[in-house]
């Protein structure tokens, strides 16, 4: 396994998104949904969870622009240093 860096993670954000996720799992094993995906098509389908939110149609509500931002951040970091690539350092809000 590849070793990931995670530079200048903010960790109040993170325990926020880390709630979120919580919510979203719980949601999907109370209606028993599981499909395989490429990892690469996370962040597409965590965007439409985040729809579903907004729509009512989870009990989750949406993640918050800067939670879908550090979400959004993470993946694309484990896929970049998966590709070989450098870590890049978060810049958002912390």
């Amino acid at each position: 396994m590849d070793d990931i860096s995670l530079l200048g993670y903010p960790v109040r954000l993170g325990a926020l998104q880390q709630q979120h996720q919580d919510e979203i799992v719980r949601e999907f094993q109370f209606l028993a949904v599981s499909s395989p995906e490429s990892s690469r098509q996370v962040p597409g389908q965590l965007l439409e969870v985040d729809d579903y939110c907004r729509r009512g149609t989870l009990l989750a509500l949406a993640a918050p622009a800067e939670v879908v931002a550090l979400r959004e951040w993470t993946l694309e970091e484990f896929l970049r240093q998966l590709d070989g690539q450098q870590p890049v350092r978060w810049s958002g809000p912390t």
